[in-house]
């Protein structure tokens, strides 16, 4: 992690709460303040698992080492879109993990979790799409290169900047003519990002409600 020599002037370590808190971020500067600090939080048992520290640490300096270089663009300014059940957040975060993961493979590299386990949580947090299509599109992701963190927001944002984005067609169609709504994409109606996609609206509307939409 060259960029670590130049531009962090320390790195503190200290225990994590639970499982979930442990991992690695930048602070100071990133935050307005003046030096630049990577704050490691690890579980103690952690240490008893040398290969599992290993890759827990490599994957999460990834992380910090986007965030120093200048070609990722990272931005706090940037901000998430309020979404129902953080599906946005879920997503950014998890495509930035396989973004990561793809880079660190083609390395030769370990991984903290292994491609099938990065699989399994994109099928979940994309279960609407095809299975053809989200394995297209997981592929894309494992295998590209020089994404930014625009990039990356955008896509979990916005359901139609990722297909785009990827190249991956998409008739909205699960192959067997049942029309497939995806939390996140448009509404026909308003066009914003629907998360909640009514699919029996004869049981919530009467008819000429359901004839004027």
């Amino acid at each position: 992690y060259p960029l670590f020599e130049d531009d962090v002037d320390l790195m503190y370590i200290k225990l994590a709460s639970f499982e979930g808190d442990a991992g690695a971020d930048l602070m100071g500067e990133k935050e307005g303040r003046g030096s630049k600090i990577i704050l490691i939080k690890l579980l103690s048992h952690y240490f008893t698992e040398k290969d599992r520290l290993q890759n827990f640490l490599r994957h999460e300096f990834m992380h910090v080492s986007d965030i120093l270089d200048k070609a990722f663009q990272y931005d706090e300014g940037l901000k998430m879109i309020p979404s129902p059940k953080n599906w946005v957040r879920e997503r950014y975060s998890l495509l930035w993990d396989i973004y990561i993961d793809g880079r660190l493979s083609r390395q030769g590299k370990e991984l903290m979790k292994e491609r099938d386990k990065r699989v399994e949580e994109f099928d979940t947090l994309y279960q609407k799409f095809p299975q053809s299509q989200r394995k297209a599109i997981f592929e894309w992701f494992w295998n590209v290169k020089d994404l930014t963190h625009r990039d990356l927001l955008e896509m979990a944002q916005d359901i139609s900047k990722l297909i785009k984005r990827t190249g991956i067609s998409y008739s909205g169609d699960n192959g067997i003519g049942n029309k497939v709504n995806i939390p996140g994409i448009p509404c026909p109606l308003c066009h914003f990002p629907t998360y909640y996609w009514e699919d029996d609206l004869s049981s919530k509307l009467k008819e000429p409600v359901i004839k004027i939409i």
